[in-house]
């Protein structure tokens, strides 16, 4: 007879039939809570969580984040990211008080993130601002104009030369 663990079941085969038992298999594993905030991944190995889209109290949410921390950090995640709704707004002292900081918000929400890890710097995208841009059209003497195409792009595509001041 030959056991194997498949789905946290343990399933049986031998000569005359397939069979599985009904018994839970024991991981060495530590408990993975269900009580913990769920957002959306991205591909940066960060999670964004709506406060919309949450089922939480003011008494049990910093029981609820202390827990969702933990996991988070030990599943490997880099930037975990609050959209919290003005609705939601005693959500902010509470993060901020867990080391979340301020990135950029709107008239009806405010957008915070801690970086998990301890080894590296955030490489985050600055908060909105202001663009100053500049944009040319060069012509030669067959009245060609200058097109370019940027070397790392998500679509191909044609523009003019220019670019953005720095900010400072």
């Amino acid at each position: 007879m030959f056991c194997s663990v498949i789905m946290n079941r343990i399933l049986c085969i031998s000569n005359k039939n397939v069979f599985s038992r009904i018994s839970t298999v024991h991981k060495s594993a530590r408990h993975v809570s269900q009580d913990i905030f769920t957002g959306d991944k991205d591909r940066f190995k960060g999670l964004t969580i709506d406060s919309n889209k949450q089922k939480c109290t003011q008494n049990n949410f910093l029981n609820k984040l202390e827990e969702s921390l933990s996991e988070w950090t030990s599943q490997g995640h880099r930037c975990i990211w609050f959209r919290v709704s003005i609705k939601q707004a005693f959500w902010v002292p509470l993060l901020a008080e867990k080391g979340f900081n301020f990135h950029h918000a709107r008239d009806d929400f405010v957008m915070m993130y801690k970086w998990l890890p301890l080894d590296s710097e955030p490489n985050l995208p600055p908060p909105c601002h202001t663009n100053l841009g500049v944009g040319a059209m060069v012509f030669n003497k067959r009245d060609q104009i200058l097109a370019i195409s940027e070397k790392h792009y998500e679509y191909p595509h044609w523009k003019l030369p220019g670019g953005y001041v720095e900010r400072g």
